[in-house]
């Protein structure tokens, strides 16, 4: 095999073998952990032993890290039983537990760090550093009223999908290089959005039957259940409009806010590669703000 002109089927093959191996690593992990630790015993370990076992089983501590970040930053809510996650799956049509974008940029992290401040902070995103958790900063998502209502804004859609804070980490790669990831995770919003799909679908189903039994009732007395029926499935109909208007605002919600957290990321790069010569973006208002203030005038 050539490793420079390697077939589809056979990189397929390769990627089945590497999925193997990585599973074998995984397993070598847990018992590697299992003697260590003993199953019978209540002693812990170290985040730093924790990576060292998953470097030795063949797992990159990176990912360690990254899980780690993640137990923590995750907002704390009880255990859903599989037949709820198979609810919300089915009501928001997403799996999504976690918004995530990442930028290569061309700069060692003590130049990254300052833009990134400058950056996030700007009055187009307002975000505000928080805490660290390990290597991870922490920001608070600024809320909505902050940035005017602007349906373009950041904090817009991340109200949205109810995510309240980002954890940001910034990871060397090779020499003057690194890789900043943005993360927000989405269960406490996927709790929220499934309960608020269902209660949207069945007030709007609720509505659609008892407009569909007034106009059953009249089309029957008038001509029938031939007249009756177009009615009662019209009206059927409205419930199912109703989830799927709030199943596509969720995901334009996701959608949206990670394109706008990789513009944030690519501002960062081309202030870097600029030293900040141009000023940063400003919040978008509304476009009714202008009606409105042109409606108050006109009085």
């Amino acid at each position: 095999m050539d490793e420079k002109n390697i077939s589809s089927a056979a990189a397929s093959a390769l990627w089945q073998r590497a999925a193997q191996l990585q599973a074998q690593a995984a397993h070598r992990l847990e018992e590697q952990a299992k003697e260590r630790l003993g199953t019978d015993s209540t002693e812990g370990l170290s985040l730093t032993q924790i990576k060292q076992i998953a470097s030795e089983s063949g797992i990159d501590p990176d990912f360690v890290q990254s899980a780690f970040t993640e137990a923590l930053a995750a907002p704390p809510s009880p255990a859903r039983s599989p037949q709820w996650e198979r609810l919300a799956t089915y009501l928001l049509g997403t799996q999504q537990q976690i918004l995530e974008v990442s930028q290569l940029i061309p700069a060692a992290p003590e130049v990254v760090y300052p833009m990134l401040q400058q950056v996030f902070s700007s009055a187009a995103y307002g975000l505000t550093f928080y805490d660290t958790l390990g290597e991870t900063l922490v920001f608070d998502v600024p809320p909505l009223a902050t940035q005017g209502y602007s349906y373009e804004s950041l904090s817009y859609y991340m109200t949205t999908v109810d995510i309240k804070q980002l954890f940001v980490t910034i990871q060397p790669v090779g020499i003057d290089c690194c890789e900043i990831k943005i993360q927000g995770y989405l269960q406490r919003g996927r709790w929220m959005n499934t309960l608020g799909c269902g209660s949207v679908g069945g007030i709007s189903a609720g509505i659609g039957g008892g407009i569909g039994a007034l106009i059953g009732t009249k089309a029957l007395a008038l001509g029938g259940a031939l007249l009756a029926f177009p009615g009662l499935v019209g009206a059927g109909l409205l419930g199912a409009g109703a989830l799927w208007g709030y199943r596509a605002a969720y995901h334009q919600g996701i959608t949206k806010g990670e394109e706008t957290l990789a513009k944030l990321l690519r501002i960062v790069a081309a202030q870097i590669r600029t030293k900040g010569a141009f000023p940063l973006p400003q919040v978008k208002q509304k476009a009714t703000e202008s009606m409105d203030t042109s409606f108050l005038i006109g009085l």
